[in-house]
């Protein structure tokens, strides 16, 4: 039986009103409906607020009266009343809201994207994961030339895995900063980021202090990745060289958080300041513009040039409802944790 996470109201801790429900049967498709059964997706930060209401785009999908949460994800066609697509075809939904911790969906046809077929993790962290990294990137690619360094912050994450990978395709080295930790696991992670390809590893302590002031010497760094803002952000900003550019893709540090627009920031060094919004940045793009990026990213995954990076992948089966619910329910705990370098954690249906 179809199943899917519910929730209704909003909670300090999401998961407190979060319910997996069995769905009822589904009604005829309509004309340019597409009924789907979804193959993989992740648990986001952006699922994480919005559980707790702190989202602006809220979920677009009920099942009596409750929403459906997930906003990425990659999805089968089962049965098509549209001449779009087939059964068998993979899609992942165009915009936010969607929902995708379910098992089966029905939707409109123009609300999806065509996606190659992949592995799951892949299809999992797409969008929110190697798309992020992969426009950021050729955004900015005009502005940097071979041998030029980007930094980064949040160094563990999906996102920051991806970029170390396709920046060394592009000819960039990467400084990537991760939270302060213990010895061991600082070494774990170091090794782990390096084995991708990372050139300079090293902690937000490090930084902080000054420590790594040699390594950054006759290094053109062009390009800062800030996935945290506040003080981490304010530290790569006074390391970009004169000209580069600051993008700003997240607030892990808080909604409240800040950074201070020096003289020498933005008069001397002349650099630019600028946020970076997924679904602005795809929504500028054609669908042709998106299948020949979608083709090439997963070709990259396929072919082996680009790693699949760690996750915990949670099987969504249909087996003893009690026990799915505390799987999947616990998934998301995980993931609200406070647990400094956490893996993140996908759905994957069987």
């Amino acid at each position: 039986m179809p199943t899917a996470l519910t929730f209704a109201g909003v909670a300090a801790s999401g998961v407190d009103h979060l319910n997996l429900i069995t769905v009822p049967s589904f009604p005829p498709l309509k004309t340019g409906e597409v009924l789907l059964k979804t193959l993989a997706a992740p648990i986001n930060p952006i699922d994480l607020i919005v559980l707790k209401g702190g989202y602006p785009v809220k979920p677009k999908s009920t099942i009596d009266g409750a929403s459906v949460p997930g906003y990425d994800g990659i999805l089968e066609v089962v049965e098509s009343a549209d001449p779009a697509f087939a059964p068998g075809d993979v899609v992942m939904p165009k915009e936010h809201g969607f929902g995708t911790w379910r098992t089966h969906a029905v939707a409109r046809a123009a609300d999806l994207q065509r996606v190659p077929r992949t592995d799951p993790r892949v299809g999992a962290i797409l969008k929110m994961g190697a798309c992020v990294a992969w426009v950021i990137l050729a955004d900015a690619a005009s502005a940097l030339k071979p041998g030029d360094w980007i930094i980064q912050n949040g160094a563990t994450s999906v996102v920051a895995q991806l970029v170390i990978q396709m920046a060394r395709l592009r000819g960039f080295k990467t400084i990537s900063v991760i939270r302060d930790r213990s010895a061991d696991d600082f070494t774990e992670k170091k090794r782990k980021l390096e084995a991708l390809g990372g050139d300079i590893v090293m902690s937000e302590g490090e930084l902080e202090r000054g420590e790594a002031v040699d390594l950054f010497a006759g290094k053109n760094i062009g390009l800062a990745l800030d996935c945290v803002f506040g003080e981490s952000g304010q530290r790569m900003a006074e390391l970009l060289s004169p000209g580069g550019t600051f993008v700003a893709f997240g607030q892990l540090s808080g909604a409240n958080s800040t950074i201070t627009l020096t003289m020498n920031l933005v008069f001397f060094k002349n650099l630019t300041f600028r946020p970076f919004r997924l679904s602005k940045a795809l929504a500028a793009r054609s669908d042709e513009e998106m299948d020949r990026m979608l083709e090439h990213i997963i070709g990259l995954f396929n072919s082996g040039q680009i790693k699949v990076p760690e996750l915990e992948v949670v099987h969504w089966d249909d087996g003893n409802p009690a026990e799915l619910s505390q799987r999947l329910r616990g998934a998301v705990e995980h993931a609200q944790s406070a647990k400094i370098g956490k893996t993140k954690s996908i759905f994957v249906m069987t």
